[in-house]
């Protein structure tokens, strides 16, 4: 894997390329200016859980997926994203360009310099602030990479205050559209708000769902797990995961446990962090659960604790897709989740592969637990769900809307 940093050079105001390659001295290393088929471009965090819609695990699973079907695919991001776990991840064959983490006209720059030298033949861009940057550089003289836009959460949310932020919101959003030659929307609940908020006609949107099953998840999933952190090991285990943020709405879910305990009494981990930890760790004992609850943080692989649950159970208030619940099918998980905008009830085939309660209903979620560890599915059922997300599958979709059919002069 090819793997460099485009820095800015202020006083020249150009952009010079210092090369940090990643591998040995024994090996050659890649031509970094030869032309790539895709480049995948996201802005993504430095901390995992802060990714929008997954964004992380997605261009890194869509990007090795795109490489195995023989592909040239190069992935830009931030220096500061470029962990060596997540660079690790990817295959060798997907070169990285970092970018450093800057204003946005200067990434900007960044963006266009790597353009100019990759020519790639599709650019998608993932989240509104790569779609923003992406559109600004697309602009600039010698820059012909058609650019697709891959929004990344539910558009509603962002808006519904109305006022100066909402119109930025969807003004930002029409940028884009003007500049891109299509939008990928992750679900088609997304895809139908989107052009109902902002007027983008139908047309101009394509629906692919995110990239889930591989064989990398598996392989994780087999890693020895670290256990249930204190937890009872004779009470069914629920499993949450995901960022401790207002979205993910874990007060409903630790009032449905509480509801829940009332008929069975069960354990709850909560995989994630955020800025919601204190006040969630406030309900935990005012619902009398710290000893039935544990927030062991964010983990830097999940899948060996989400096997050992019972249940796997998603409470959001909106999503984009919601990857987690795709990833506990794959596992073959019973499920219970909020019916929220968007994907849920597209990920569980409008039930068919786990309950759907309304957003907020702690008593309802409470409910669906309960029947859930009562009835559970079988496991090939839930794995049978998650087909339709397999990468290479995914990846096929995404070469087909972007590059055209193989075959295809276009």
């Amino acid at each position: 894997m090819g793997y460099y940093h485009v820095r800015h050079s202020y006083s020249a105001g150009t952009l010079i390329d210092s090369r940090t390659s990643m591998h040995t001295d024994t090996e050659a290393p890649p031509v970094l200016n030869q032309p790539v088929d895709i480049a995948l471009f996201g802005m993504i965090s430095r901390h995992p859980g802060r990714n929008q819609g997954g964004v992380s695990v997605s261009v890194q699973r869509l990007a090795n997926a795109l490489d195995a079907q023989g592909l040239e695919i190069l992935v830009v991001t931030a220096e500061t994203s470029c962990r060596p776990e997540w660079r690790a991840g990817l295959n060798p064959g997907v070169r990285l360009a970092a970018c450093q983490r800057l204003s946005r006209w200067r990434l900007t720059l960044q963006l266009t310099a790597i353009l100019r030298r990759h020519r790639p033949r599709a650019l998608i861009a993932f989240d509104q602030r790569a779609g923003l940057i992406a559109a600004a550089a697309g602009r600039f003289p010698g820059i012909h990479s058609p650019l697709f836009w891959s929004p990344r959460i539910a558009i509603g949310p962002q808006v519904a205050g109305g006022g100066r932020s909402a119109r930025r919101v969807l003004a930002g959003i029409r940028r884009i559209h003007a500049s891109a030659r299509g939008i990928i929307a992750i679900s088609q609940g997304m895809a139908a708000e989107l052009g109902a908020l902002t007027g983008i006609p139908a047309s101009s949107i394509t629906t692919i769902y995110n990239p889930i099953v591989d064989g990398a998840l598996e392989q994780k999933a087999n890693e020895p797990a670290p256990g249930r952190f204190d937890l009872p090991e004779d009470t069914p285990l629920l499993v949450a995961s995901g960022r401790m943020t207002p979205q993910k709405d874990y007060p409903t879910l630790l009032r449905a446990v509480a509801w829940a305990n009332r008929r069975t009494p069960l354990s709850l981990l909560i995989l994630g962090e955020g800025p919601e930890r204190p006040a969630l760790e406030a309900l935990s004992r005012e619902l009398g659960l710290v000893d039935r609850v544990a927030m062991p943080g964010h983990l830097a692989n999940p899948f060996p604790v989400m096997r050992q649950a019972d249940t796997f159970v998603l409470s959001s208030r909106y999503e984009g897709f919601g990857n987690v619940l795709a990833e506990a099918l794959a596992l073959g998980l019973p499920v219970a989740a909020t019916d929220c905008p968007f994907g849920p009830r597209e990920i569980l085939a409008d039930g068919r592969y786990g309950t759907l309660v309304p957003v907020g209903d702690s008593e309802a979620l409470a409910e669906a637990i309960a029947t859930t560890l009562e009835h559970p599915p079988p496991p090939e059922h839930q794995r049978a769900g998650a087909a339709r997300f397999e990468t290479g599958r995914i990846a096929r979709q995404y070469r087909d809307t972007v590059l055209g059919p193989p075959g295809d002069p276009t």
